[in-house]
């Protein structure tokens, strides 16, 4: 257990020369209490975990972004300006640990947005995530894949806690078991973007089995991966070409031609293999991936996961977590714009230009007030100080 030391500013009146008075104005002495103080004091606090990320699917001609936090104070957060300023957005949602958001493929019209927390359930807004219904499914939830909306207006749901996975045809009213694990916990799920015509579902589980049903969770094959599978992603031309990237926990990335009846290896140039996520978009010419893993930070493959980079990000490391870089978001407009969202245990980080360059957005502010204090010559100067956490 993590012990917490609080740090208190004060602020003390110093005479100084009239000279001075307008560079220098106090002594600001920050006193620890309960011990001394970490030799490096821990960068972050549990309310800067970043969770799920997502784009509006204008993306950038609709400049709104989303993410969750899990941490201390729970919030589901919006941005309307590319991720300069957010605000929090979760009136009616329960539970407090945020695990996938998904909008819906007719978000620009539909406004339908979900939500899985893993203490609250599965809940839907219908306005873009101002406001959110009761759960339609509140069993404990930590995984939702949601294929496109059928041509008839159908929205199928898959959603799954560790022991079992369901399935909703009717947009959530109600819902069924598809799927249930007879060794291990289900670790991710995901759905093929031409579901509508090939009713594709995958599986990935903590035994390193990825299971496939081509009939909408009726029957299942299974194969064997070389660890567990952390995130499946299927190509966005999946019906024309098969392709699937699998990152897993401990063998990095790996790709299938074949729709998933083999794998192959896909790590030069990975220096950590247990990945947590890998995204993939259509590039110029071919497949562009990013990946993001435990310790060493986001990779980058301009050639479909046959070799990668690592990018410039290195967040500030707490000693809170062994696992910091977990999950991305990619430009639906890629390449045109090559905007990546990356969430982290140490807060979201942003870049506008592929990876190359990051900056941090502070989507989750300091709003605690702790200490305050005024000078003695307040009625004078007008100096207040105050501490936040």
């Amino acid at each position: 257990m993590h012990r917490w030391r609080a740090f208190y500013l004060r602020a003390l009146a110093i005479p100084f020369p009239n000279s001075m008075s307008s560079l220098l104005n106090v002594l600001l002495v920050v006193t620890s209490l309960g011990g001394d103080p970490p030799a490096k004091p821990l960068p972050h606090h549990p309310h800067d975990i970043i969770s799920a990320v997502a784009f509006a699917p204008g993306y950038p001609e609709d400049p709104r972004m989303f993410v969750a936090s899990p941490g201390t104070i729970n919030l589901f957060l919006i941005s309307n300006d590319r991720g300069l300023t957010w605000k929090p957005s979760r009136s009616g949602i329960r539970g407090q640990v945020f695990r996938e958001i998904v909008l819906a493929s007719d978000w620009n019209t539909s406004g339908v947005t979900y939500v899985v927390t893993q203490d609250g359930g599965l809940q839907i807004s219908g306005n873009g995530g101002k406001t959110w219904g009761d759960p339609v499914h509140n069993n404990r939830l930590s995984y939702l894949a949601v294929p496109p909306v059928a041509k008839d207006g159908t929205r199928v749901l898959f959603f799954a806690a560790g022991h079992a996975m369901l399935a909703s045809f009717d947009g959530g009213k109600t819902s069924r078991r598809v799927f249930a694990p007879t060794a291990g916990h289900i670790e991710s799920i995901a759905v093929s973007p031409d579901f509508e015509q090939d009713q594709t579902v995958f599986v990935g589980l903590s035994t390193g089995l990825l299971m496939t049903s081509k009939d909408a969770g009726k029957n299942w094959t299974s194969i064997k991966l070389a660890a567990p599978p952390t995130h499946i992603e299927p190509s966005p031309d999946f019906a024309k070409d098969g392709i699937i990237w699998v990152s897993t926990w401990g063998a990095g990335v790996l790709r299938s031609d074949d729709g998933g009846k083999t794998f192959g290896s896909r790590c030069v140039g990975l220096s950590d293999l247990e990945v947590n996520e890998v995204r993939a978009v259509r590039g110029t010419t071919t497949y562009e991936l990013f990946a993001c893993t435990r310790n060493a930070g986001v990779f980058f493959s301009m050639d479909g996961g046959k070799g990668w980079t690592l990018t410039a990000l290195r967040v500030n490391k707490t000693t809170q977590t062994t696992n910091h870089y977990t999950s991305l978001a990619i430009s639906p407009n890629w390449p045109a714009d090559k905007t990546v969202l990356c969430g982290s245990f140490e807060g979201l980080n942003i870049s506008h230009d592929g990876g190359t360059t990051w900056r941090e957005s502070n989507g989750n502010p300091s709003a605690i007030e702790r200490i305050v204090d005024v000078l003695p010559t307040f009625a004078k100067d007008q100096h207040v100080f105050a501490c936040r956490y």
